[in-house]
């Protein structure tokens, strides 16, 4: 007589489930933990779109140009050396081409601008014999007197009459021998960036702003 043997029956024990009074604090903390990943998941993106965003913020300026109006000091050929007389220009064309930046990166928006500045000066010899012209003018400083937070440079002299020129560390320089009733034309130019704002100064002929 074959017999089958039955697998072991196996109590079931009780149920457990999670108390209602316990669901509302789980799926807060739930809520909470997707909440804040998200939130470092997206300054992380952003730091990589926006390294501004890392580290020390940058550096604003605040330089100012100040461009002084030009010296011109004029003498006749055959008087004394020491007989230099301060004269103006006959003519001058001043020009400013500057575009506004606004920029938004960061956590400041940062405002100025960058441009070319341009100027031409004509001076005229009236008088019936040669005359020696010294041409000068000083290179654009920034508003607080220190060139060196000004960001100038391509800073150029050309003078439609031959004669020498000579760009120092503060000036534009140019001399030469004008013919009766003859006359020179001086364009000087430089660009410039990251400016707060401009200023050009007028000079009568003995200096007084």
């Amino acid at each position: 007589m074959n017999t089958t043997d039955s697998p072991p029956t196996i109590p079931s024990g009780p149920t457990r489930s999670i108390p209602a009074p316990l669901v509302a604090p789980l799926a807060a903390g739930v809520a909470s933990w997707v909440v804040i990943s998200l939130v470092f998941l997206g300054l992380k993106m952003l730091m990589q779109e926006r390294p501004e965003f890392v580290g020390q913020p940058m550096r604003v300026t605040k330089a100012g140009l100040v461009q002084e109006s030009p010296q011109v000091f004029t003498r006749k050929v055959n008087d004394d050396v020491s007989v230099i007389r301060p004269v103006q220009a006959d003519f001058s064309d001043v020009r400013f081409e500057m575009n506004g930046r606004r920029d938004y990166r960061g956590l400041r928006t940062i405002m100025d601008m960058s441009g070319q500045f341009r100027a031409r000066h004509v001076v005229s010899n009236a008088f019936d014999e040669p005359i020696f012209v010294l041409f000068k003018c000083l290179h654009p400083p920034s508003q607080d007197g220190e060139s060196q937070h000004l960001l100038a440079g391509e800073m150029k002299l050309q003078a439609s009459t031959s004669g020498v020129q000579e760009s120092t560390k503060e000036a534009w320089l140019w001399s030469g021998t004008l013919e009766t009733h003859s006359s020179t034309s001086v364009e000087i130019s430089c660009h410039v960036a990251s400016l707060k704002g401009l200023t050009y100064r007028v000079s009568d002929k003995n200096g007084t702003r």
